[in-house]
């Protein structure tokens, strides 16, 4: 069995529902496929992602001062495109600078870099045709604002141009999926396409001027997936995904014993909150002027922390997360929180007076303990080894009225 992974660079859910022709084109491929509905990023950023996904360890990395310097702490275990003997990732164009271009070659032993898109195209299916038992990682950057500087594109204005380039991405996804079946791998490929982070252009203060990398909002964190394996059926999954099991879901794939009741048993089987954070535990923001953030959803809510406390949102009715629904409480000196019958935060929204009342309110509050603790324990887990100190600038003591 062969293994093909497929890069969505900054195509979020959120921006796919605002391109309806994008999200037609991705929902309705020609193959049978396994299409989640609540897969989520472990992180805001490029990099961050595919170390991610190729190892199935969020620690891995941790020591890392920064993506570009990865500090690989368990080298001795398999990345994900190592498992087979051929390995090879394409990616277009080069516009990664130079500390970028050795980050992406400690995770690929074998990676070409194109600046022309057609020849892009033909060395994927010179290398479909020619292998057996590979891995095959693809990178078609298209997608990214990076690609606003690039004048291949004959666009009348920039937001066509951007659009094109997110048209030209997946249009990457079905050359692939029509060169598997003249190179007749249908039967022999399992092919895995996701999206890393979304895009958020300055709605958030916190940005600092980026249009990613920061706190991990649901807008930049929730991002498509879909999957195919010749032996499995089309699925619409509604379980909650973390990027972190895509390790596991493709060396199970491997496997011919595979089946569509295996694949329910893996989707039960999987942790139903996400976890992500937007820099490395031994990472400083500083000079990006980011802050560090973790966060966890269950697929409603998502919890965030930082140094400046904690904020919640109902990502279903607020996608970008801007109406942080801890305004109306108060925190004790124990940790729990209180409801008060007024907005505490007058950066909230007072039309949402009419959604929060004391019956509401315990619905919050009993959701907020679990993903507080939820939080807690990922955060600990993933970062205790690489930054003993890291909760000493985290501070979930406090609410941050000031989130917008």
């Amino acid at each position: 069995m062969n293994t093909i992974i497929i890069h969505l660079e900054s195509i979020s859910m959120m921006q796919l529902q605002q391109f309806p022709n994008l999200y037609f084109m991705l929902y309705n491929l020609p193959i049978k496929r396994c299409w989640f509905n609540k897969f989520y990023s472990t992180c805001t950023s490029t990099i961050m992602a595919i170390a991610d996904m190729l190892s199935g360890d969020l620690s891995r990395y941790e020591k890392s001062i920064s993506p570009s310097y990865l500090t690989d702490s368990k080298p001795h275990n398999l990345l994900l495109n190592e498992v087979t003997p051929i390995n090879k990732a394409f990616f277009y164009p080069n516009f990664w600078n130079e500390d970028d271009a050795l980050a992406l070659r400690h995770l690929f032993s074998d990676l070409t870099f194109f600046n022309d898109y057609s020849l892009f195209r033909k060395e994927i299916e010179i290398f479909m045709r020619k292998n057996d038992n590979f891995t095959l990682f693809i990178y078609d950057g298209s997608s990214s604002l990076a690609m606003l500087e690039d004048a291949e594109f004959n666009s009348r204005s920039y937001l066509e141009h951007w659009y094109n380039g997110k048209l030209r991405t997946i249009e990457t996804v079905y050359f692939v999926i029509e060169t598997l079946f003249t190179c007749k791998l249908q039967d022999k490929v399992q092919l895995l396409i996701y999206g890393d982070h979304g895009n958020d252009f300055l709605t958030h203060k916190s940005g600092g001027g980026h249009t990613h990398c920061f706190e991990p909002y649901n807008n930049l964190i929730h991002v498509p997936l879909i999957y195919y394996h010749p032996l499995l059926e089309s699925h619409q999954v509604e379980n909650v995904l973390s990027m972190e099991s895509l390790h596991a879901l493709l060396i199970n794939g491997l496997s011919c014993n595979i089946n569509d009741n295996f694949f329910t048993q893996f989707l039960d089987k999987q942790e139903s909150f996400a976890f992500a954070r937007n820099l490395y535990s031994n990472q400083s923001g500083v000079d990006m002027k980011l802050k560090k953030a973790y966060s966890i959803t269950d697929g409603i809510y998502n919890l965030i922390v930082s140094c400046e406390g904690v904020k919640m949102y109902a990502s279903n009715f607020d996608p970008t997360n801007h109406c942080n629904l801890l305004s109306y409480f108060l925190m004790q000196p124990n940790g729990m929180l209180e409801y008060q019958h007024f907005c505490v935060s007058e950066n909230m929204p007072k039309q949402f007076t009419f959604v929060i009342n004391q019956k509401r309110a315990l619905e919050i509050i009993d959701a907020y303990t679990i993903l507080q603790s939820k939080l807690h324990e990922a955060i600990k887990t993933v970062s205790e080894e690489a930054n003993m100190y890291l909760f000493d600038d985290l501070d979930f003591k406090r609410i941050n009225y000031n989130s917008s």
